[in-house]
């Protein structure tokens, strides 16, 4: 009988390591994903907004070159530098719609109406991505509290995720 309660604790015990690192590979991967996506979207409204300089530019109307500098984006940055390269964006985009909105002959063009319709747009793509990786890296983090989560995700390399905040990205104006 000692050995059936045995060999029962022992496949519990076993379970519950598999189910645990089951569960924190997936939560680990869709967070990943999830940053992913936002990478992904930093990236198209980093070329649309080159885009929209460059339409600028071909009428003949100087973009200043702090607006031209190239912004350093990285495939797998951390939410900290998510949220620098958006501050970024934000703060060019802004200038660049400015002078889009001061010359009429721009602010007419139908293809650079499409371009900042899309930049805008992507805004609003970045900040519902961002909402979903805030749950995703939330989850990953709540589970890695867990003394078994922890450790299994110490060992892994997998440390807490941080999260991607427009506010605070917009507020380092």
């Amino acid at each position: 009988m000692a050995g059936v309660i045995v060999i029962l604790l022992i496949l519990l015990i076993g379970g519950f390591y598999i189910y645990t690192v089951g569960k924190l590979g997936k939560l680990h991967d869709s967070a990943r994903n999830a940053a992913g996506e936002l990478d992904t979207l930093l990236w198209d409204r980093n070329h649309v907004l080159n885009q929209l300089i460059g339409k600028i530019e071909e009428k003949g109307i100087q973009v200043p070159e702090e607006h031209k500098e190239p912004i350093a984006l990285a495939l797998g940055m951390n939410s900290t530098m998510q949220m620098t390269v958006f501050t970024q964006l934000m703060r060019r985009g802004e200038a660049v719609q400015s002078i889009i909105g001061s010359d009429e002959g721009l602010s007419d063009d139908a293809e650079m109406k499409k371009l900042s319709d899309r930049y805008v747009r992507l805004r609003d793509d970045i900040a519902e991505a961002g909402s979903r990786y805030n749950q995703r890296a939330n989850a990953f983090n709540s589970f890695i509290r867990m003394p078994l989560a922890g450790f299994l995700a110490a060992r892994k390399g997998m440390g807490t995720r941080g999260f991607f905040s427009i506010q605070i990205a917009e507020a380092a104006k």
